[in-house]
């Protein structure tokens, strides 16, 4: 969710405001910067990229995961431990990993920076590696648990 907040340290404040002194306020997002895909799909991070570009223009920050110790700290929480979790196409298979980490991104590139054609081949490209028993991709889910003061 925080991804998408043009605000995330006024939600992270509301968040510690409704949580009792002593509660754990947890927030788990990702970072695109982790995604990989093997074998490499042309056009990927282009994809990527502008994805970035397009969820920064609605209000949101693609590279959230690593900037939630710092969120927190600025909402007032403390004692604040972040952790790193994988999620692997190993996990949930190379299809549904593609829907989950990669599949939106075709609505939020901009055209001015890769055309939808060419977003759509890119992503049909990594949905192709499903049938590839040596394909695998990865990204990081970031977990950040801060104590209310």
């Amino acid at each position: 969710l925080f991804q998408h907040l043009p605000h995330p340290v006024a939600v992270a404040q509301e968040m510690a405001r409704v949580t009792k002194t002593g509660g754990r306020v947890v927030v788990v997002d990702t970072d695109d910067s982790a995604i990989l895909v093997e074998p490499p799909v042309p056009g990927l991070e282009e994809v990527i990229r502008g994805s970035q570009v397009g969820q920064a223009r609605m209000g949101g920050d693609r590279l959230v995961g690593r900037k939630l110790r710092r969120i927190l700290h600025e909402a007032g929480l403390v004692d604040i431990e972040v952790q790193v979790v994988p999620f692997t196409s190993d996990m949930v298979g190379m299809k549904t990993f593609a829907d989950i980490c990669l599949g939106f991104k075709a609505m939020i590139v901009p055209p001015e920076i890769m055309a939808p054609e060419a977003v759509q081949a890119t992503l049909r490209e990594v949905y192709a590696l499903a049938d590839d028993p040596g394909s695998w991709a990865q990204t990081l889910a970031y977990m950040a648990v801060g104590r209310v003061p």
